[in-house]
Order: structure tokens, then sequence, then C-alpha cells
């Protein structure tokens, strides 16, 4: 029985709205807000590295190539034009081996890495290796910059020394192959993270226990 005049009781159960903000809620909301930003900034600190990485890899891959790429003969050039298309050829085959094979390396170090990659570290390995490639043929043309004995050659042949340089220039004839180290890292890593997804989940498959039916008690 109660008193006249008493106060209601606000209910105890927590579930009821009493219209006062749940402390626990908005912690909640705040704790997961937190998660987000921490897994964006980790996300985008990969995505740089990689990038980054890719970009200075480079450097060697320029120099590399410089070193072993073919180059056409000055003195065989005297016979015919040929034997400097042949060169060019060889130079930029010797380009997509190279930066395929480095793009292709690369790909698997980021996939074994990086886990969980978002849609940034593909990105990151399209821009970075795109760059990079850019920065593997300016490096291997700056090496080879000069060609040895082109003034005397220019002189028998009779040709003018800037058309003669525009022949033998050592550079990356055919634009496409800077294509070859992007493109490598990403087939690559994105082949591994399929192959990887599809493994754990069959393995989930497996190891997941069997349905079991549940009667209702008054079935029995």
């Amino acid at each position: 029985m109660t008193e006249e005049g008493a106060p209601p009781r606000v209910p105890s159960d927590p579930a009821v709205p009493t219209g006062q903000p749940d402390p626990s809620a908005a912690e909640g909301d705040f704790g997961h807000r937190d998660l987000d930003q921490d897994g964006a900034r980790r996300d985008l600190r990969r995505a740089g590295v990689t990038a980054a990485s890719l970009v200075v890899i480079g450097v060697p891959l320029g120099a590399l190539w410089a070193g072993i790429a073919p180059r056409p003969d000055t003195a065989a050039v005297l016979a015919g034009p040929d034997t400097a298309l042949t060169a060019q050829m060889g130079a930029d085959v010797c380009f997509i081996v190279i930066t395929a094979v480095a793009g292709a390396v690369a790909g698997v170090f980021v996939w074994r890495f990086v886990r969980e990659a978002s849609w940034l570290v593909p990105l990151a390995l399209a821009l970075g290796g795109g760059v990079g490639a850019l920065v593997a043929g300016a490096v291997g043309a700056a090496i080879n910059s000069t060609v040895p004995g082109l003034a005397g050659i220019a002189d028998q042949v009779g040709a003018s020394l800037p058309s003669m340089e525009d022949l033998l220039r050592f550079e990356v004839r055919a634009k496409s192959v800077y294509f070859a180290f992007p493109l490598a890292a990403l087939v690559v890593f994105l082949l591994l993270s399929y192959v990887a997804g599809e493994r754990s989940g069959r393995r989930a498959r497996v190891t997941a226990p069997p349905p079991q039916d549940h009667e209702p008690a008054g079935a029995r």
C-alpha cells in the first residue's frame, strides 16, 4: 500500500530509458572511434612506407639496368641502323625483366609483413611501383648518358650530331615497359592475399563444429 503524496519510484532496470545519457554507451562510442582512428593511421603508415620503399628501390634497379643492358656498338652503326634498333629493343626487354622480378619480390615482402591490409596498400603498390619504375629509367639513362665516339660516327656518316644522339641514346624507348614494376608487385600481392584468404576460409569450415539438432523440451 503506497502513501499518498509519495514521489513515484524510478525504475532500476538500466534497459528502461530514464532520460539521462548512459555513460557506458558514451565511453563505448569513444572507444570505437579511437580504434577506428588508430586503424586508419596504421593503414596510412603502411601505405606510405610501401610506396616510399618502391620509389627508393628504383635507384639500384636503374643502376643494375645501366650495367647489364645492351648498348649499340658505335662501330657497328656504320654498317646500318639495325644494330641500334636491336640494342634499343634489348634495353627495353632487359628493363622489363629487371623491374618485373623486383616487383614480384616486393609484392611477396609486402604481403608477408603487411597482413590484413586495407585498400591503401594495393594503391601504394601501384603508385609507388610506377614512380619507382620512372626513377629506375632516369637513373639508368643518367649513368649511360654519354655515347663514346659519337662525334666521329656523325662525321663519317654525314648525319647531324643531335640525330645520332637520339638514335644511340640509352633510355627506355617503349613507355609501356614502365608498367612492369607496379603490375608485377600488385598482381603477386593480390594473388597471395586471395590464396591466403581461401586457405583460412577452408580451415575455418573444417574446424567449425557440426550443427546440432535441438529438440524442443515439450517434444520429448
